[in-house]
């Protein structure tokens, strides 16, 4: 049975880390022993979601010696075929081990778009280019951005999407919980790069817009925690109470989605979102910014609305036409279930990762081509 050792900083709620999870877990459906390294702490997050689903998992807690947890995480690496890293903080923690991994093979994997071009870890991933054998991105921004800063053989950097288990149960197209309120909804950490409080100005500028319509009616709901959200609430009270909700930190993501009907993102930068592709694979249209690999998923009047980052005011014009036009809804939440379904499954992306962990090439081979 093939093993995979799976390496994050933490297990917070966030996107990588929940993708991580759904992956580990569907890797040990399909008999790979898939396990969990977890370098934060016990109180992480998501620590007892990996326990409840039975994911095997081993946390090296912040604040022990280091060189015992060095001790620890060799002891525990050599036991698999293949470490797979998901952050960048926990390549670096790592790294003056990945020399005793030997037979051990290694995939590191970028979900974000940083550059990561400082002289430091430039210097960091030149010395580790050895004992890596493959840098996997999850689009083909992010693999552009690490060329442009990097010098590495390219045979050695591959694009993966992520994706993501689409359950037969998934109605198709977006279900609306009350008649002419249309639900919209922020799903992520409240920190500046995620924009929420650009929605809550686009928010105003909706309702003006409606302003005197008793037919067409909208709520914003909000998932997630941070350190902004007092900062969001204190500004959503302008807003009102009737119209804005936040809801914290929730791990069910059905419960999140049964609650919106339209998910906006407002980022400043983005991977390949996975909060966007757990919307649409259950049929919720997307408005979101035109950044990073958004626009892989979010195709512009087919799958949902694309938008310049910061401007409330296109955000709020793509709000009031889908107030205006209910019927755009279903019709863009049918057409994201598709293109979720049929290039984001989980399935592939194990299988275009199990090709990494089983090819036998050598990390140390180089040609820089």
């Amino acid at each position: 049975m093939l093993s995979v050792l799976h390496v994050l900083s933490s297990l917070e709620l966030g996107g990588a880390e929940r993708f991580v999870v759904e992956l580990a877990q569907f890797q040990r459906k399909e008999k790979l022993d898939a396990q969990i390294l977890c370098l934060g702490s016990e109180s992480n997050f998501l620590v007892s979601e990996v326990r409840n689903r039975k994911i095997p998992l081993t946390i090296s807690e912040i604040g022990f010696n280091r060189f015992k947890r060095y001790i620890q995480i060799l002891s525990i690496v050599r036991q698999f075929d293949a470490v797979h890293i998901h952050s960048r903080g926990s390549l670096r923690f790592i790294s003056p081990l990945l020399p005793f991994f030997f037979r051990t093979k290694v995939i590191y994997t970028r979900h974000g778009l940083d550059p990561q071009n400082s002289v430091t870890l430039k210097l960091l991933y030149s010395v580790l280019r050895p004992f890596i054998h493959y840098i996997t991105f999850v689009t083909k921004t992010g693999h552009d951005v690490f060329v442009k800063n990097h010098h590495w053989n390219n045979s050695k950097l591959l694009v993966i999407h992520n994706g993501i288990h689409v359950s037969d149960d998934y109605s198709k197209g977006s279900k609306h919980a009350a008649k002419n309120t249309i639900r919209f909804g922020s799903v992520g950490r409240m920190i500046a790069l995620k924009g929420q409080s650009i929605l809550l100005d686009a928010t105003v500028k909706t309702l003006q817009s409606i302003k005197g319509s008793d037919e067409h009616k909208f709520v914003v709901n909000f998932f997630g925690s941070g350190p902004l959200e007092t900062l969001l609430k204190e500004q959503s009270k302008t807003i009102g109470k009737d119209v804005i909700t936040f809801f914290g930190e929730k791990s069910d993501l059905d419960e999140i989605y049964e609650c919106i009907d339209v998910l906006v993102v407002a980022s400043s930068s983005e991977g390949l979102s996975m909060v966007i592709i757990e919307a649409m694979a259950r049929g919720i249209p997307v408005i979101a910014t035109e950044v990073g690999g958004n626009p892989s998923l979010v195709y512009d009047g087919i799958t949902g609305i694309l938008i310049p980052y910061g401007c409330s005011k296109s955000m709020a014009e793509a709000m009031t036409k889908l107030i205006y036009h209910i019927d755009y809804i279903e019709k863009y939440g049918l057409a994201a279930q598709e293109l979720i379904r049929s290039k984001f499954t989980l399935q592939q992306t194990h299988l275009a990762y199990l090709e990494c962990y089983k090819t036998k090439n050598s990390p140390r081979y180089d040609d820089r081509s």
